[in-house]
């Protein structure tokens, strides 16, 4: 086989094994040909009406808890034009097909396409429905939300983090609380379901943080319809905590998922114990929860964790 045809990864030719190198990522997405759907019988899956579909790769931030960026070499995304075209394609294809969801991180990485995208779903005699993640941009303003919901936008799922503007200074978000409230109060009153992620035990959060936190889901909980708050925050591999943990006063001795800070203060049970209680305050606001929230299982955790400590 002649090895230049393979893209990337890994070749075996009898006992040999060899290492093909990774070619640049293609700069212009557009040049994707579209998904082809056609050898699945879409009536034998639960959400039959709704197909995916890919706006990017990578994403616009360098959050130093994650490896999207990383991985994927940085940020490209698709124009609205092809992005429309490619919606256009499915449903004729699958005339069943009414809703489609976006399956990269962050629909928003180029407000500019996302609104071209967005006018000429309007313009289209069809309603097409859809949903993503977002990221928090000031740009999301009131009268940008309200064209994205008149598009067909139903919900929207926002990574916040946190409630305290040092611990977002400190992941490198790049946005404040403040920011975050704004967007999404314009999202919800728009009529855009709101969907916003969480994460506890950053290296350095005080319990003042995290009261931050709980403050921020509280006032304004009437703006926010579920949360899904990150059980463990694992420290995933090729992102700068896990490339530099001394740096961020980490010790990963015990692994990616039962890290503790270099103080002994910041372990997996303070991380379990701040989630059980973020739960417990969403369910009393009236927030969905997009997790496991019981007894048992924290209980079960918990074992598992101090069963490691003690093999």
């Amino acid at each position: 086989m002649e090895t230049s045809l393979v893209p990337a990864g890994s070749l075996r030719r009898r006992d040999e094994l060899n290492f093909l190198e990774t070619p640049p990522p293609l700069k212009n997405l557009d040049e994707l040909p579209y998904p082809d759907f056609s050898s699945f019988n879409l009536t034998e899956y639960k959400e039959l009406e709704v197909l995916p579909i890919l706006s990017s790769r990578g994403c616009v931030n360098r959050c130093v808890f994650c490896n999207e960026r990383i991985q994927n070499l940085g940020f490209r995304f698709r124009s609205g034009v092809s992005l429309f075209k490619e919606v256009i394609s499915q449903i004729e294809k699958h005339p069943e097909v009414t809703s489609f969801s976006f399956q990269d991180s962050l629909v928003n990485g180029s407000p500019r396409e996302l609104g071209v995208f967005a006018d000429l779903l309007i313009d289209y005699p069809r309603k097409v429905w859809w949903w993503g993640q977002a990221n928090i941009r000031r740009e999301m303003t009131k009268s940008f939300c309200e064209k994205l919901k008149q598009a067909g936008c139903i919900c929207l799922a926002y990574g916040i983090e946190s409630g305290s503007n040092r611990i977002l200074k400190l992941m490198n978000k790049g946005i404040t609380k403040e920011e975050a409230e704004e967007v999404i109060r314009n999202t919800s009153t728009a009529g855009i379901s709101v969907r916003a992620n969480f994460m506890f035990g950053f290296p350095g959060e005080e319990e003042e943080d995290f009261q931050e936190t709980l403050d921020f889901i509280e006032r304004n909980h009437e703006f926010i319809n579920s949360v899904n708050p990150a059980r463990e925050f694992g420290i995933f591999r090729d992102t700068p905590m896990a490339q530099n943990p001394s740096q961020f006063g980490v010790n990963l001795a015990q692994g990616e998922r039962y890290w503790q800070t270099i103080d002994g203060k910041n372990n997996y049970l303070v991380r379990l114990n701040k989630h059980k209680r973020f739960c417990e305050l969403a369910t009393r606001l009236g927030i969905e929860l997009n997790t496991t929230f019981s007894e048992e299982m924290y209980s079960a955790c918990e074992q598992n964790y101090l069963a490691s400590q003690h093999p």
